[in-house]
């Protein structure tokens, strides 16, 4: 039966990407409760929609993350174009390839994703890598190397007379003190047509340093 109530009917109120909404209900000043119905037989204590959340879709690469620098993206939501700037991490070496006695150096670069990469105690010069910049459109772009050291054994490697051209970035070293020459690798080394400025030479802190 329904009772001599002040009821008022509450709209549909749909909810967006940051603000709750609610179903349609109807709420009594006389006794401030909510019903689901006119005639209020059905009491409900909740009417809240929650927010949908933004939906977001990738809409440009703003910065490419290499070996040493992160990167970013923005972000726009397809429900009400707010926008966001997201952190593209530094990549990490994943791929590498291995030169047995006999085998073809300049055959095992033109496979691997960087171009001369060492793991031990090495001399290399008078060298040329050329012609090696990774454009594809995802997080990888830019980030092969020409010349990449990976042993942390204190100057071990030696890196000089070589020539960098037309690469992403020229000479890596993994850590601190790994590039023997590493304090002169830019003037002992030729550089040309590198991705970005500064790309020439650079090494990944040791963890000592990091911390």
């Amino acid at each position: 039966m329904k009772m001599d109530l002040k009821i008022e009917k509450k709209n549909v109120l749909s909810p967006t990407c940051t603000e709750a909404g609610s179903v349609e209900y109807w709420s009594c000043s006389d006794c401030d409760k909510l019903f689901a119905d006119e005639d209020a037989t059905e009491e409900i204590t909740d009417v809240t929609v929650p927010a949908t959340g933004h939906n977001w879709e990738d809409a440009e690469i703003v910065k490419v993350a290499t070996y040493t620098q992160a990167g970013s993206k923005k972000q726009v939501c397809t429900e009400c174009e707010e926008e966001q700037t997201v952190t593209l991490e530094a990549l990490e070496y994943t791929a590498d390839a291995t030169v047995e006695a006999g085998e073809s150096i300049s055959a095992a670069i033109e496979a691997a994703q960087n171009g001369i990469q060492v793991a031990c105690a090495a001399t290399i010069t008078n060298n040329t890598v050329k012609d090696m910049k990774y454009s594809a459109d995802n997080e990888w772009a830019h980030g092969s190397v020409g010349i990449y050291v990976l042993t942390e054994e204190a100057d071990s490697v030696t890196v000089t007379g070589n020539t960098l051209e037309n690469v992403d970035n020229g000479i890596y070293g993994y850590v601190n003190g790994a590039v023997a020459n590493s304090e002169t690798a830019k003037e002992d080394n030729t550089f040309t047509d590198l991705y970005e400025e500064g790309y020439d030479f650079y090494e990944t802190p040791a963890a000592a340093d990091a911390e």
